[in-house]
């Protein structure tokens, strides 16, 4: 079975994916089988570390100025250490600018490189796997990098 470096799960395993490294290319199996379980626990894995960091993030981010705004609301004193409405409102418009600015990069970027034949199609990773464990061979993988 041929994978290509190009590809998503190639990319996933072995790139910077959402801020955490993947497996050097000296650790990337060369079986189908292990290889689908490489990708399927990285994916967990991020997925996991990602559901853990952005609710501490956003409780240190967005939660404590908002306490410190409800607080200056409802008592009607602007406290000098909260100061809760000039923190919201810098992160939310430059999350809002850096966002936008980023998926008009990454849509530009996806883009440019569409391709309109099917003859480049890579073979489903996970329908591979299933008709390895059905026939109880799992084949070896050759890496190409082609585009």
């Amino acid at each position: 079975m041929k994978v290509n470096k190009n590809s998503w799960h190639y990319k996933a395993l072995t790139g910077k994916f959402l801020g955490i490294e993947g497996l050097y290319e000296l650790h990337v199996s060369n079986s189908l089988c292990i290889y689908f379980w490489q990708v399927f626990l990285m994916i967990s894995w991020r997925g996991f570390f990602w559901l853990l960091l952005f609710p501490i993030l956003i409780s240190f981010l967005f939660v404590i100025p908002l306490t410190s705004l409800f607080a200056w609301i409802n008592t009607g004193v602007f406290l000098q250490n909260a100061m809760g409405l000039e923190i919201l409102a810098a992160w939310l418009v430059s999350g809002v600018l850096t966002g936008l600015g980023y998926s008009i990069y990454k849509v530009r970027k996806w883009w440019s490189k569409v391709e309109y034949t099917k003859s480049n199609k890579d073979p489903n990773l996970i329908m591979e796997y299933i008709k390895a464990k059905k026939h109880k061979l799992c084949p070896i993988i050759e890496f190409t990098e082609d585009k």
